[in-house]
């Protein structure tokens, strides 16, 4: 790619993340001693070889350490395709950091996930999670739905709101 400097490759990277990925804090179910696990990711999924190289090189020109995970072509998909997978309080935290001044239309998700990496990375490892943990993790999960996608939401519902 013709992309010189490294403002352009982050620029390029946001703009990736922005239309082929996500910012989210994924919360898993309760484990036996009945707590939550919370973690931060940011994701990127494209079938273009090209592409997925250089996002996971630029990714690693910040200090990341992505994982890359391929499918195979099956009979439901046309090509294989990749997902990069960046997850944890200090990974992301550091990446989110570099990139959220490129970011336009998932900044906030970004600010939301940074500030609760870098309150996560400040208190001990098996701290419990704050109120204002969970509320983050609700609140990118509203952020990141689209209108009409739960099923609790229907057209008629929206056009009333």
């Amino acid at each position: 790619m013709g992309l010189d400097n490294q403002q352009e490759r982050l620029a390029f990277l946001a703009g990736l993340i922005e239309g082929e990925g996500t910012i989210t804090i994924q919360r898993s179910n309760k484990r036996k001693n009945g707590k939550h696990n919370i973690l931060p990711i940011v994701q990127i999924a494209n079938s273009n070889a090209e592409l997925i190289e250089f996002a996971v090189k630029t990714l690693r020109e910040t200090g990341a350490s992505p994982y890359v995970y391929w499918k195979k072509q099956s009979e439901k998909t046309r090509a294989p395709s990749a997902t990069i997978h960046l997850g944890g309080y200090n990974r992301v935290g550091s990446f989110l950091k570099v990139i959220t001044p490129y970011l336009i239309s998932k900044r906030r998700q970004a600010e939301i996930v940074l500030s609760m990496c870098e309150r996560r990375c400040n208190q001990p490892k098996n701290t419990p999670y704050a109120d204002e943990d969970l509320q983050a993790v609700d609140l990118i999960r509203q952020l990141n739905t689209k209108p009409g996608t739960r099923l609790r939401e229907s057209p008629e519902t929206i056009r009333s709101a």
